[in-house]
């Protein structure tokens, strides 16, 4: 299941608008059997079930009892559905082994329709 690496919101949205939310950050992993597939998501709210904005894997290529760097780096164009205030909210799942997501950030920009 996903769990939560970062969130952030943003106020003032005008109607119209598109949103455009960026996420880095990095980490590490590790597995002792087969390779390790990291997946991370964007979601326009705070629950990992809320509106998908984007999704991608980012295959960590861990294998064999080691220790591996995790970076990722996404972004995504989202249509603002009300004005006021939103939360993007930054998600990450792996599918065996171990990983812990480092230092993420996220800038969120309006662009005004």
């Amino acid at each position: 299941s996903y769990t939560s690496v970062i969130s952030k919101e943003i106020t003032g949205v005008l109607a119209s608008s598109q949103i455009l939310v960026i996420g880095t950050g990095g980490g590490d992993g590790y597995t002792s059997g087969s390779i390790q597939n990291i997946d991370v998501k964007i979601t326009r709210g705070a629950s990992s079930s809320d509106t998908t904005v984007r999704e991608c894997d980012n295959y960590s290529n861990i294998e064999g009892g080691a220790y591996k760097a995790i970076p990722f780096s996404m972004s995504g164009l989202d249509t603002s559905p009300t004005t006021g205030s939103i939360t993007y909210t930054i998600w990450g799942k792996k599918s065996g082994g171990y990983a812990a997501f480092r230092s993420p950030e996220i800038i969120i920009f309006e662009i005004a329709g």
